[in-house]
């Protein structure tokens, strides 16, 4: 998975810095909008949104949580328990251990869990994110290319891709572009282009739990693990916005570009994509679902929060509020799922980035389906 440092905190709330302001250097300065042609436009927003993208490789990261990495994967192999709660006596396992699957969402290059220590207990391991290369990246780091027992799937799991991401932004960057050389551009035009090109992708979203369905088959794993996934949903999205609204704030407008309306919609889309999500997870899972979400109850971590409410209403058998017509009530209240039962397996630290001072508590939730022997 490729992680933001830039997750909104506070229901509604502004997002953090994120902490790429050199990237702002690759929009073109006022001064720079001369004519140059729809290719030269939409080579310097192809580059730039490059850039973007990969600022969301954290450097050194495998090393820096090492002790994170080690402790997570504890909770995902620490099956050998009856019921949630209760260990069974020291050297007895769990029938079947290698016999199981697993699943992994937003696996990314598996800084934050030890692929070989999954790939020894699970007879298959499969590992579900955005990003192709970063998949690939673990695979080479921990020596198993080739590894049959390993599978790699490449998909989104909100509808919206990486491509579609990029097509927002270079759309939003040209027209912006356009707008500032004709003289025409000011803070409520961009924002109402943004606000019109963020409907258009809203259409591309997940509305029922059969869109999941190729990545996340009912029944279709043994385990899924979903961990430091809910806050990073949109944020490739939401951090090139603000990437080229705070370029334009500066450089353009010479004041700030009113972020709420969007940041509000993107909370619209976790509200009502979350449940739908969580309820495929559960579906995919034949014994056991793994949640870790970033916990701070002083300053709610945008998707995280909603995931975390969401899980532990799963386990209540609550169902969620449909805000924007997505029907998780419709089909995912019809009764046909087995009894969950929630276990808080632990509070983990995650040295997200110390050089910045970012670190997060990672709640770690265990689901297991009561039905299952």
């Amino acid at each position: 998975m490729l992680y933001s440092d830039g997750r909104a905190r506070g229901a509604g709330s502004r997002p953090e810095n994120p902490g790429q302001g050199d990237l702002r250097r690759d929009i073109p300065r006022r001064d720079g909008l001369v004519p140059g042609g729809a290719d030269r436009e939409a080579g310097e927003a192809k580059e730039a949104f490059r850039r973007i993208r990969e600022s969301f490789r954290i450097p050194d990261a495998f090393s820096l949580w090492e002790e994170y990495r080690e402790r997570l994967t504890g909770c995902v192999l620490d099956e050998g328990r009856a019921v949630p709660g209760q260990r069974l006596p020291e050297g007895q396992s769990s029938a079947a251990d290698a016999d199981r699957s697993l699943a992994v969402l937003g696996a990314g290059a598996m800084n934050d869990l030890d692929l070989k220590r999954l790939a020894a207990r699970f007879r298959t391991v499969v590992l579900i994110d955005s990003d192709l290369s970063s998949l690939e990246e673990g695979l080479r780091r921990y020596g198993l290319e080739g590894t049959g027992e390993i599978r790699l799937l490449r998909g989104s799991l909100t509808g919206i891709t990486e491509a579609d991401a990029e097509d927002f932004f270079c759309a939003l960057y040209t027209r912006s572009v356009r707008s500032a050389r004709a003289g025409r551009l000011t803070p409520e035009h961009f924002l109402s282009d943004s606000l019109e090109l963020l409907s258009g992708l809203e259409q591309r979203l997940f509305r029922t739990a059969e869109a999941f369905q190729a990545l996340l088959p009912p029944g279709g794993f043994d385990t899924v693990v979903c961990a430091g996934l809910h806050s990073q949903l949109f944020s490739l999205l939401t951090l090139s916005w603000q990437v080229l609204a705070g370029s334009l704030s500066e450089q353009v407008f010479r004041g700030p570009v009113p972020a709420e309306p969007v940041l509000q919609r993107v909370k619209e889309w976790n509200g009502a994509l979350i449940p739908l999500l969580d309820r495929a997870v559960l579906r995919a899972a034949r014994r056991r679902a793994l949640f870790g979400f970033e916990y701070d109850p002083a300053a709610p971590v945008e998707g995280a929060f909603q995931g975390l409410r969401d899980v532990q209403g799963l386990a209540a058998g609550l169902e969620p509020a449909d805000s924007l017509g997505l029907s998780a009530e419709q089909e995912l209240s019809a009764g046909q799922e087995p009894p969950v039962r929630l276990s808080h397996l632990a509070d983990l630290t995650w040295p997200f980035s110390p050089s910045r001072g970012r670190y997060y508590t990672m709640r770690i939730l265990d689901l297991w389906k009561e039905d299952v022997t």
